[in-house]
């Protein structure tokens, strides 16, 4: 599978090389309008949280995404459940 970003680099240079028109890029991606143009916003401190996710998760690799997420919020970070 790949990646949103991925795919609306694509989509760019089909616009652009191609002189594709958004909506005929989109059919040929196979996704929505609104996905290509989505941007996302950074977040506050996300960066930190990946990283510290990453080393509770190389730690201790067969705890799955609920135990980690209980281990982050132990360690006071806000983190949502997603699951």
């Amino acid at each position: 599978m790949v990646p949103a970003a991925q795919q609306r680099a694509a989509a760019t240079y089909l616009g652009e090389r191609c002189a594709a028109s958004q909506r005929r890029a989109r059919q040929f991606l196979g996704r929505s309008r609104s996905s290509l143009r989505y941007h996302p916003k950074p977040r506050a401190g996300a960066a930190a949280l990946v990283r510290a996710l990453r080393r509770l998760a190389r730690r201790q690799p067969r705890y799955g995404y609920r135990r980690l997420q209980a281990r982050l919020v132990k360690l006071g970070w806000a983190v949502t459940a997603s699951g």
